[in-house]
């Protein structure tokens, strides 16, 4: 016994068991290795999960760029200007695509469409209205990102919601006409490049918490998957306070952040 009480005995500084002195299937040894691979068990857990959710937010990252790149095709083809370079360049961003994309798609189109047709001018020209270059004039790839990602930052301030995300895209989409308009094809790819950083930097945490992308499916569907009114409305009314948003923000940086970086 007294064997067996020295080699369990407490340690001098921490009051902890010794876990040297612990024989191996000595019955007094044995909750200390049951504590201890219960503490390894739960370390390995929360690796695996730390691993888990770092892998779904880069999901949720790469789906969020396959819906822009899908979203700017669509929103091109509406305004006349889809031609074979465009779809060269967006082929390598939309293939491959998941089955998450084809799903959340087509609502994301609709409600981008139906604010796009309740507010054209706010959607359109929107390197005029951002840019104090003559005829808004984009003059590198990176000025349509960097303007797009201001607007985000002001919209997701105070908070997100699905239709300030919505309300992005559309901007985003209106980047990409001028894009093609202006012969700039190339700069499509430093576009869709830029609303990948906004959905990691601003946007990953929130949609990991909302249900990714198929929230918004969740959002304006019932259970029965057919689209409500109610979830309509809703997003409509959302979508609207977006869209207010949007235009104050777009009238601010246009009128300051863009003469401040560009002619100090």
């Amino acid at each position: 016994m007294d064997s067996v009480d020295s080699s369990v005995s407490d340690s001098t500084d921490g009051g902890e068991k010794n876990v040297e002195s612990c024989v191996p299937g000595e019955s007094a040894c044995m909750p200390l290795y049951e504590e201890l691979d219960a503490a390894k068990t739960n370390s390995e857990w929360r690796n695996r999960k730390s691993l888990s959710n770092e892998k779904y937010k880069g999901e949720l990252i790469n789906q969020g760029k396959c819906l822009c790149g899908q979203y700017i095709r669509a929103r091109l083809r509406r305004a006349g200007v889809l031609n074979r370079k465009v779809i060269q360049r967006l082929r390598a961003i939309l293939e491959p695509s998941s089955n998450v994309v084809y799903e959340v798609y087509p609502a994301l189109n609709s409600m981008g469409e139906e604010i796009e047709r309740l507010h054209p001018r706010l959607y359109t020209n929107v390197s005029r209205q951002l840019s104090s270059a003559p005829f808004g004039e984009l003059q590198d790839g990176d000025t349509a990102p960097m303007l797009l990602n201001l607007v985000a930052k002001e919209l997701f301030k105070t908070n997100i919601t699905w239709g300030k995300i919505i309300s992005v895209f559309s901007v985003c989409g209106g980047f990409a006409i001028d894009c093609v308009r202006q012969g700039h094809y190339d700069y499509l790819q430093y576009l869709i490049d830029g609303m990948s950083e906004i959905i990691e930097e601003d946007l990953v945490h929130w949609l990991a918490d909302n249900g990714g992308w198929l929230g918004l499916l969740k959002h304006i569907r019932p259970p029965e998957t057919k689209y409500s009114f109610l979830g309509w409305l809703t997003m409509f009314v959302v979508v609207s306070s977006a869209i207010y948003l949007v235009t104050n923000i777009m009238r601010h940086i246009g009128c300051h952040v863009y003469s401040f970086l560009f002619h100090k």
